[in-house]
């Protein structure tokens, strides 16, 4: 069974997207606030995880063997992943960006067929 991380498993609130009073506090909802390092930048991003998300997938672990698929970056997917399953228990594999198809429009898509 192939999930897909964003807007299946968690949902990532852009920048753009986050809501402050005229205090600068954040408003916006959301269960996490995880740090993502990459290439020696440090950025913080605000997650919503899909409630019964554990317990979903520790049901299904019991059936059928269970991976993660993004057309994201791998240090993006892991920050989220290693939150959701630190102790990797609930993926038997990992997949990122480098394991899609990339268009001549740039756009990475996943191609079953690699399964």
């Amino acid at each position: 069974m192939i999930f897909d991380l964003d807007e299946t498993l968690v949902h990532c609130i852009p920048d753009e997207n986050l809501e402050f009073d005229e205090n600068g506090t954040l408003l916006s909802s959301y269960d996490v606030k995880l740090l993502l390092e990459s290439e020696g930048d440090e950025e913080d991003m605000y997650v919503n995880i899909r409630p019964f998300l554990r317990k979903c997938i520790m049901k299904l672990k019991k059936l059928y063997q269970v991976v993660v698929w993004t057309a994201s970056t791998q240090d993006y997917a892991d920050a989220i992943i290693n939150h959701i399953d630190p102790y990797y228990e609930l993926f038997e594999a990992r997949y990122y960006r480098d394991n899609c198809v990339r268009t001549e429009q740039s756009v990475h898509m996943k191609d079953m067929r690699m399964f």
